[in-house]
């Protein structure tokens, strides 16, 4: 859930819903927090499944687009940065200590450390510096 943190270019609605869940699950957490419930966020960055080989294209660039090159290259990048995402097995072990720990956090990332150093990025860094870490690694 990385698209929670991050606005992934050309998956605008992807990441949309993604800041929607992160902001539903903060409000829920303080409503049920005098009931003694927790509620946390897992924020897995690329996890290795068939998702990818299951991608299909709804509306892609048409020729004349002006977006189609950048958007090709964003979703090369994306689709390779999947294919040697972490297995299945990291979140639920992230997963598994979340639920038996006694003051669970509001979130947590999981995932191989280079993607889950954004979320600290996205908070440390200017603006203007992230969005041209983020342009650059996307090829955007």
């Amino acid at each position: 859930m990385l698209g929670a943190v991050v606005g992934i270019p050309f998956q605008g609605m992807y990441s949309a819903t993604k800041f929607a869940l992160e902001g539903y699950a903060e409000a829920l957490g303080y409503e049920v927090a005098p009931l003694g419930i927790s509620v946390t966020t897992v924020q897995p960055g690329d996890i290795k499944t068939d998702f990818t080989a299951r991608r299909r294209e709804v509306t892609g660039p048409g020729v004349d687009d002006p977006y189609a090159a950048a958007a090709r290259r964003a979703i090369g990048h994306m689709e390779k940065s999947e294919a040697a995402g972490s297995p299945p097995e990291t979140v639920a072990r992230t997963i598994e200590r979340v639920l038996m720990a006694k003051r669970p956090p509001r979130r947590v990332s999981s995932g191989k450390a280079q993607q889950r150093v954004v979320v600290l990025a996205k908070h440390l860094l200017p603006d203007r510096l992230f969005a041209k870490a983020t342009k650059s690694a996307l090829g955007v």
